[in-house]
């Protein structure tokens, strides 16, 4: 998953840079572990990308 929040991250702050509103969706989270989530969300928070608005998805068990 970091692979990927890595990448996210990079696009967001291209298309901030550029003026445009963002939204990071962390998705599939039946599929990942609380650790892993935690992570992601730690990663977010250190990162010096703004993300305007953080969508979360996931489906109910």
């Amino acid at each position: 998953m970091e692979v990927h929040l890595d990448e996210a991250l990079e696009l967001v702050r291209l298309f901030h840079d550029r003026g445009y509103e963002t939204t990071l969706n962390i998705m599939a989270l039946s599929n990942v572990k609380e650790n892993q989530l935690v992570e992601a969300f730690e990663m977010i928070s250190r990162s010096v990308v703004v993300v305007d608005v953080v969508f979360i998805v996931g489906k109910k068990r």
